[in-house]
């Protein structure tokens, strides 16, 4: 639910962090203020909103921030953009180090303090009503299976990639288990011969 959903995007004033206004664009790709997939991405429209504007794609699998920048939107973080990065707390540094400049942005990870807080519903069919389903926020499938096990569990994953775009995915567990190899004690490693590079 998009209208209940807080995306925690912050921009650096010059002297501090503030909570930026973001356009949120929910159109079919292709179709309104929002363009054709392209790359797996579907960016805001160029006839869309004014230079220094940020928005948020949701009508695709990557929800994805854009900042105009001129006349163009571009994907946050992506060659052009301002300094981007998603973190837990207010970063103190741009992503790669070095001093923050104005107009540098960060999702917020923690939810306390306007911080990204994904609104989910599930309808349920034989109640034929709609519940709440958090949506917790990890950096991996693995540390989301560690207490999101279940079938249909949902979760939130941001990008971590060393591409630093801005954009997350909602993950749903598939029942998939994990394998767990064990093994009896090893008597003696004396006998190992085998290097393994």
């Amino acid at each position: 639910d998009t209208s209940k959903s807080k995306f925690g995007l912050f921009t650096w004033s010059g002297t501090a962090w503030v909570s930026n206004a973001i356009s949120v664009l929910e159109d079919t790709p292709g179709t309104g203020n929002v363009e054709a997939i392209s790359g797996g991405f579907a960016a805001p429209s160029n006839t869309f909103g004014s230079a220094g504007d940020f928005a948020v794609v949701t009508s695709t699998a990557k929800v994805s921030y854009y900042e105009k920048v001129a006349s163009a939107w571009i994907l946050c973080g992506d060659t052009g953009s301002s300094d981007f990065q998603f973190s837990q707390f207010a970063p103190t540094t741009k992503k790669g180090g070095g001093a923050l400049a104005a107009g540098d942005a960060y999702v917020r990870l923690a939810t306390a303090g306007s911080g990204l807080d994904v609104s989910l519903s599930s309808y349920n069919s034989t109640s034929g009503l709609f519940t709440n389903v958090e949506a917790p926020i990890y950096t991996t499938d693995d540390l989301a299976q560690v207490a999101h096990n279940d079938l249909g569990d949902v979760y939130t994953r941001y990008n971590t990639a060393a591409n630093g775009l801005g954009f997350w995915e909602l993950r749903r567990h598939s029942g998939a288990t994990t394998t767990v190899i064990t093994s009896g004690a090893v008597p003696s490693t004396s006998s190992i011969t085998a290097d393994f590079t």
